[in-house]
């Protein structure tokens, strides 16, 4: 799709199926659209004072977008199984999805013998895992079974049952922290994220214990501990709020904070996923657009889903699913229920099977999950008119959580992720 992206006099022509992009000129945008209403090559010759050879170049560039850019397509692999080991948080953070950790059941810890079926189970249907990630309520309230999986997959791999050793990686509040956690870290390497929402009087408005008491002094001394006992440096989720923007503390100035104390860039921040009558919520998406700039481009100063654009834009890489979940990512909790995704836990309407079902039951569970959700926004009435379609980066999770629909994505949500792609373009041409 030939698409315009416009912003005062600045012009940048984007091929959307073939994620290039091109500044142009007023006159150029008009010989564009002359050339769409199928105007003949003499009258644009005469309107817009070109010649022909110029016109027919034009014309060459506009047929690059008939090819599509390469997609992702099916992964040989299960690409990511989250495994929701504990329904239970020693937090009781404000903005909490979860209802505090337990979901909509009671606070209960996952056992060996289900997250051993939860492994046995997947590994017989798609051969290899890519990545498994300890989720909760506070995963690390239950790190025995932690320990017992990453064991567990590395005596398949030394015995070759599988043949790709999967990465770990785990979800923690970072108030846990112990000698044997930080062995279990350490020994299999496992990719530590930390919830963390920025410096102590904004972190602990928003995340404190069951006492009300704030728990930043806690997060980081345990950063440090990890980055000094166990070399490894966390990465740190950060979910935004009002709370946020009503301090004026905005995202580069987050992005700084967490790299000055921490020295750490890897840092995810979300928009906080609530209702919009919560106190909480955001009422736009102001300070995500705002934070894409030709300067904070250059400082690298950016949000794993603004680097993840520029990424699949310099690659001319896109993907047509909404976020893979339930066709190459699935959600165990801590009964061996299977979701598409972990924010989906303990609804009902979104269990896919149970892991203690037997193998060919399990087996025509997750073949008719991965064909329901295996959305295609090239073909979807919804999205395919859509220039950001292939770079679109959605979640089934917040869609439920906003229309009911893990298919169906907010207007205001379609409105900022269009938004989104237009402005980082018109940034990278700048720089």
């Amino acid at each position: 799709m030939v698409h315009i992206i416009r912003e005062g006099k600045e012009r940048i022509l984007f091929l959307s199926n073939r994620l290039e992009f091109y500044k142009i000129n007023e006159r150029t945008e008009g010989v564009i659209d002359a050339i769409q209403q199928n105007v003949s090559t003499n009258v644009i010759e005469t309107k817009y004072n070109m010649s022909s050879e110029s016109i027919e170049s034009v014309m060459g560039i506009l047929k690059r977008d008939k090819q599509l850019a390469p997609i992702v397509g099916e992964y040989p692999y299960l690409r990511k199984l989250i495994l929701n080991v504990s329904n239970s948080c020693n937090l009781n953070c404000s903005y909490c999805y979860a209802n505090g950790g337990n979901y909509a059941s009671e606070d209960r810890l996952m056992d060996k013998q289900t997250a051993q079926n939860t492994l046995d189970k997947f590994i017989d249907i798609f051969g290899e895992i890519k990545y498994i990630q300890f989720f909760g309520g506070e995963p690390l309230l239950n790190y025995s079974v932690i320990k017992f999986v990453c064991e567990y997959v590395s005596e398949l791999y030394d015995a070759q049952r599988i043949h790709i050793m999967p990465q770990f990686g785990i979800v923690t509040n970072g108030t846990i922290i112990n000698d044997g956690i930080l062995e279990i870290l350490s020994n299999y390497h496992v990719s530590v994220t930390i919830s963390c929402d920025g410096p102590q009087k904004i972190n602990d408005h928003l995340r404190m214990n069951f006492k009300q008491q704030g728990v930043y002094s806690k997060v980081a001394t345990n950063i440090r501990i990890l980055e000094k006992k166990a070399k490894i440096t966390p990465n740190i989720e950060v979910t935004y709020t009002r709370y946020h923007h009503d301090n004026d503390l905005k995202i580069p100035e987050l992005l700084d904070f967490f790299y000055r104390e921490f020295s750490i860039k890897n840092v995810h921040i979300v928009p906080v996923s609530l209702k919009k009558t919560h106190k909480l919520s955001l009422l736009d998406y102001d300070d995500f657009l705002e934070s894409v700039s030709e300067e904070t481009i250059k400082q690298n100063k950016l949000t794993f889903t603004v680097k993840n654009l520029i990424y699949n834009l310099q690659h001319r890489c896109g993907d047509c699913k909404i976020c893979g979940a339930g066709v190459d990512i699935f959600s165990v909790g801590v009964d061996g229920q299977v979701y598409p995704c972990f924010m989906m836990t303990d609804r009902d309407d979104y269990v896919l099977t149970n892991t203690k079902k037997g193998k060919s039951i399990f087996q025509q569970n997750i073949d008719s999950a991965r064909k329901k959700y295996n959305f295609n926004r090239i073909t979807n009435p919804s999205c395919k008119g859509c220039f950001n379609n292939l770079l679109c980066n959605g979640c089934m999770g917040r869609n439920v959580f906003e229309t009911g629909n893990p298919f169906a994505c907010a207007e205001n949500q379609c409105k900022f992720l269009r938004g989104l792609t237009e402005k980082l373009i018109l940034e990278l041409a700048k720089c």
